[in-house]
This record gives C-alpha cells, structure tokens and sequence, in this order.
C-alpha cells in the first residue's frame, strides 16, 4: 500500500516531531548567551596556559569539566572559572616567628 503524497507528508511530519522530542535534551547541553562561552580543548589549554595533552589526561582522568558533542569534547567558561575557584589553594598565612628568631632576619 502505497501513501499519497499529503499522507506521506502527514507521517514524515509526525516522525519529525517524535525525533525532535527525543533528542532535544542532547540541545540543552549547549550553552547559549553570551555568559555562557564554550571552548574547545585548544582554546582551554590557551585560556589556562597549559599544554593541550595536559586538557586531554584531565579530561581522561575526569578532573575537569567537560561535555561532548559526539567525538569532540567540550567546556564551559563558567564550569571552568568554578573548578579554578574550587581547586585554588589560599597561601599560607605568615608564621610568627619568636621574636629571637625575626631578629636574624
């Protein structure tokens, strides 16, 4: 059995809408806006002066934030900005030494 052609459209239309529906969570994984700035492993390794094999063993490691589009990993500036904030280390406060011992200095 045959489909006439505004039957056949009628389907192609319905299994559109199906599709849309079932991928369109895999769209909510790209950012939009201008807050919401996307690098790739080259642009990260410049954006954190760092070899761009380090990028690639954090993200095997899974020590970074990071999110894939198919084959080709992605990050997000504000993840990014956060997991620096998080792993910063604060310096350690200046030791107070005796004060026979700051004399010597």
């Amino acid at each position: 059995m045959l489909l006439e052609e505004k039957d056949l459209k009628v389907f192609k239309d319905a299994i559109r809408e199906v599709v849309k529906e079932e991928i369109k969570h895999l769209f909510k994984e790209i950012p939009t806006g201008d807050n919401e700035k996307v690098f790739t492993v080259s642009d990260l390794a410049e954006y954190l002066k760092v070899e761009e094999s380090w990028i690639y063993k954090q993200v095997s490691l899974r020590a970074i934030p990071f999110f894939k589009l198919g084959k080709y990993v992605r990050f997000r500036k504000s993840e990014i900005d956060r997991w620096i904030t998080k792993h910063s280390r604060t310096p350690i406060a200046e030791v107070k030494l005796p004060s026979k011992i700051r004399a010597y200095n």
